[in-house]
This record gives structure tokens, sequence and C-alpha cells, in this order.
């Protein structure tokens, strides 16, 4: 930026300028070694493991937790973990000699998160893959700034171009209706973090559609992570995200984390909005998504650790469980789960297609999502090939995978034969169709006014969705839900509470929906009334 500025001023005077950069040249041609300029410089970001003291994160103790009643719950605040797992003084000095010794710069250190992002020119980064041990068994993961824009897709691709024939629209407000979210309740004092990649969002578009929906503008944040500059622009992703989030739970606060699309921003992004000690999260929802593959086993596993932390916090993370079917557009013809949803301790939402009544407005029948016969898209959902099938969803009968099973899966022994059963998703579901009956939403705006569009729509707008009924419901109950899917299946499938919509119609290609727990719709969509009162009645 202060180059551009500077080129720019001299414009004016061409001798001037040429006269300056001959004498640079001849300054650095006879002044020793030649200097780096910041352009040149590269960053590498360091994942640091917890500290040799901190107590493991116990997956039982996690679920016990999520099955207790919500007022009686007690987490970790973001300053006790901090001191638990974040970097510890060793370490960190451990770190700060190795970048001295090898002309490299601290630039950021997140303690909580343990992220340590580091500067430097090549060669002095290329220390980095040699490091020695004692530096090395501290070191997680390193993050490069490579990015990999074809490994990582947005669980909703752009509405397709295609003419489409649709029986109704929908505005996010009235999809509450339809899901019975409490209507006493808002979201008030709840904070819903989004994340974004690689895009930006225009505050006019957000106040023209608050505005044609007849509610006030919520309070939205930005926060830019890793050195990202948003864009000035109007995305489809996010701005579907808040306008979603910020109509159904009007009383919350949004706060946006916007990061580059590569393996570290994806990661910095979520550890950044889990860990934020300003704003502090009560929801994280996720509507880009990755399928499953070994070359990605390291980064989920680390990804999956990250949301275990975010449930010792709290934090409720909903994720779409993506539009692409079960195939989730790999090009091998195999079933393949979508990550994050595939998380055990993700709320991983499918998508429906819900048609109602108009006058007055009420539900009258929803299926699984499937618009593929007339070149749409389908939810995705599946069976996990890399996480263990969770103890609290035994009780969901999750199908074994449709795939044989390989080499670095996880595989479960019967009848003296090696079969393949993983965890199960999505653990619900929401209106998702953008083809027979779209969501209202507006991505850009005329003369003050929002022009809306009907192509909202795909499990990455039924996330949201299921972010900001949680929204309502923390505040319902007085305390956060955080990491909810144990109770959620014990209530609608041990206590057999009529919490859900069940879906029982459809399929994405590997799986059918059926009664019960599915691989398309989860445990099905919302009821919000009885979902906050069985969540008041636990003791």
């Amino acid at each position: 930026m202060k180059t551009y500025t500077c080129i720019r001023s001299c414009r004016g005077n061409r001798s001037t300028l040429w006269f300056f950069i001959l004498f640079c040249w001849i300054l650095l041609g006879t002044a020793g070694p030649v200097m780096v300029h910041a352009g040149e410089l590269e960053q590498r970001t360091l994942l640091l493991r917890p500290p040799v003291s901190a107590p493991a994160i116990d997956d039982q103790t996690l679920v016990q937790m999520s099955v207790t009643s919500p007022q009686k719950r007690h987490y970790l605040s973001r300053k006790d973990f901090g001191r638990i797992y974040g970097i510890d003084a060793a370490d960190l000095q451990l770190i700060k000699t190795f970048a001295n010794d090898n002309q490299l710069t601290m630039q950021r250190v997140d303690l909580a998160s343990r992220l340590i992002t580091l500067s430097g020119t090549k060669e002095s980064l290329d220390t980095l893959d040699s490091l020695p041990k004692e530096v090395a068994k501290r070191v997680a993961h390193i993050f490069s700034e490579e990015k990999e824009p074809t490994n990582h897709a947005q669980a909703t691709p752009q509405p397709p171009q295609i003419p489409s024939f649709r029986v109704q629209s929908y505005t996010p407000p009235q999809l509450a209706q339809l899901y019975d979210f409490p209507e006493e309740l808002d979201g008030k004092g709840q904070t819903i973090a989004i994340i974004a990649f690689d895009m930006g969002f225009q505050r006019n578009v957000l106040k023209a559609y608050f505005s044609a929906l007849g509610k006030p503008l919520p309070e939205i944040v930005t926060v830019p992570v890793g050195g990202f500059t948003p864009p000035q622009r109007s995305d489809f992703e996010v701005t579907m995200d808040i306008e979603v989030a910020g109509s159904m739970a009007p009383g919350a606060k949004i706060v946006v984390y916007l990061a580059d699309n590569s393996p570290r921003g994806w990661y910095e992004a979520m550890a950044t909005a889990i860990h934020d000690p300003i704003h502090r999260p009560d929801i994280l929802s996720v509507s880009f998504a990755f399928y499953e593959d070994e070359e990605r086993k390291e980064v989920m596993h680390l990804h999956n650790r990250l949301f275990s932390e975010a449930a010792l916090l709290g934090v409720t993370v909903t994720a779409a469980a993506g539009d692409l079917g079960s195939g989730a557009g790999a090009p091998d013809c195999l079933a393949h789960a979508y990550f994050p949803a595939s998380s055990p301790y993700v709320l991983a939402v499918g998508g429906t297609t819900l048609i109602s009544t108009t006058k007055p407005l009420g539900r009258y029948a929803e299926v699984a999502w499937d618009a593929r016969a007339f070149g749409g898209l389908v939810t995705g959902g599946g069976v996990s090939q890399y996480f263990q099938l969770p103890q609290w969803q035994q009780v969901a009968h999750v199908p074994y995978s449709a795939n044989p099973a390989w080499p670095g899966s996880v595989y479960v022994k019967k009848d003296a034969t090696w079969t393949r059963a993983g965890r199960g998703f999505p653990d619900v579901a929401a209106h998702a169709d953008n083809f027979f009956s779209g969501i209202l939403i507006a991505v850009e705006e005329k003369k003050g006014k929002a022009l809306m569009v009907e192509e909202g729509g795909g499990t990455s707008a039924a996330a949201p969705l299921w972010a900001a009924l949680i929204a309502r419901l923390n505040q319902g109950v007085g305390n956060r839900l955080g990491y909810l899917n144990p109770l959620l299946y014990r209530l609608q499938l041990i206590e057999r509470q009529d919490l859900f919509n069940d879906i029982t119609i459809g399929n994405n290609g590997a799986y059918n929906a059926g009664p019960g727990w599915d691989p398309l719709s989860g445990l099905g969509t919302p009821k919000g009334k009885a979902l906050l009162k069985a969540l008041r009645k636990l003791q």
C-alpha cells in the first residue's frame, strides 16, 4: 500500500522518479548484501501441541456434561482455557529462540489457540522443514501460505443457472414460523459467529434487506483473520448466512470472520472465532465444506480437536452437510462425507424441501431435498470414513458406509468380517431447497431498496437457520447449549419425545430417508417450542 502511494505521488515528475531509482540501484550495487523487500517475505503458521501438563479433553466427560440440565452446566472460560491449554512459557521461549537463530520474525502469537505465525525469506522459512527434535515435538502442524481452492468448496455452489419451477418462496422469518421458533425469544445476549472464505459483504445491501423485512439491522461485526483484506463486494454465500441468521435471531450479535481460502485460513478463522476473548461467540455457523479423503486426514483431525475445544467452552458448532449428495462431488463415484459436518463435535445440518399452505401459513409436506431430476442439487449425508461412530449415536442405527473399507478408515468386526461403520451425518435438517421453493434473500440493492432473489438455499442456509434457533434456545434456558448432539439423540430416540418433524421420503444417491434418524435429514427438522420446553424441563 505504501509503495503504491509513493509511486503515484511521483507521477508528476518522472525525471525525479527515474533519478531516485538510478540512485537506489547504484547504492544497492555497492553496499554489499541486497535488501529484502517486504513483498518478498513469506509466512508460515505453527500450531503447537497443548502443554504437557494439560489434561486430555475427555470425550466421555463432554458427553456427560451435554446431557445434563443446561442451567447446571459450567463451561471452561476462555481465560481459563488459555491458562490450561494455551502455549506455556517454556514452549514460547523455545520457538522464540529458534526464530531468532534462523532470522525469522514472530508476527503473531495467539496463546489460547496455540497459533504462532513466523515471517521471513523463503530460505529462512525452509528451516521449518527440519526442526530440531526439541522444537519438533512441540509442533502439531505447520500451515503454509499455499492456497488450495480446488480442495475446498462452499456447501452451496452459486444458484443453478437453469429455469426452475417454484411452488413458493419463503423469507427466513416465515421459516422460523413454520418451524415453530418461540416468538417471545429473539436471541438477545447471544453472539453468532459466521465463517467465510475469500468473500465480503456490503452493509448497504444488508440494511436494505432488513428494512424490506421490517426488521432492524442487527449488530454486525467484521473480523478479518490472518491479514485477509475483505473484498469490496457483496458475495452470495456470506451475505445469505448473515441475512438468515440475523433475521431469525434479530436480537443476537453477528460476528463475521473472514479469511482466505487456504488450509491455514480455514484453521485460523475457526480457531479465532472459537477462542475470541473479545466477542466470545456462543454459536459458530460454517457453510463451507470439503469431502473427506486420505490426504486431508491430518487436517480433519486437527479441526476435530479444535471442535472438542469448542465443546469444552460451551460453543455450539453448526455445519452444512453439503449439496452434492452422498458423493459430495468427488470424481471417484464413491460415497464421501462432508467435513466439518462429519466431526462428532459438530451439529451437522442436512437439507429438506418444505411445502406449506399460505392462508394461513402452515406446514403441508416436507421431504428430503433432491432436485437432481431437474438439474438441481441434493442434500449431502452419509457415513464418515475417518471418525468412529460416537457412543451417543449408536441408538440411531447408523448404516454401514456404502463404500468398502479401506486402509486409513475405521473398521468394526461383525460375523468374523471387517465391515465399515462410522459417524453418521447429518444430525438435524431444515429447508434448503433452492429449486422448488427458494428462500428470499438479497445480494444487491438499488436506490436503497433490496433486490430480492429467490435462489437462496442449500444446506448452507440450513446451518445458519439452526444457529439462529440455538441462539433463541440459549436465551430461553439461560445458558449455552454448547455440544448438544448427545442430548438431542437421547431426547428424541431414547426418551421418545416429539421434538422433530420426521422426514421419511427421499434419497441422495447411496442412502435413503426413513423413519427415525437417517443419513439425509438426521433426526428431522425442528419443532422449536417443543425443544425449548424439553430443555427447560431437564433436571
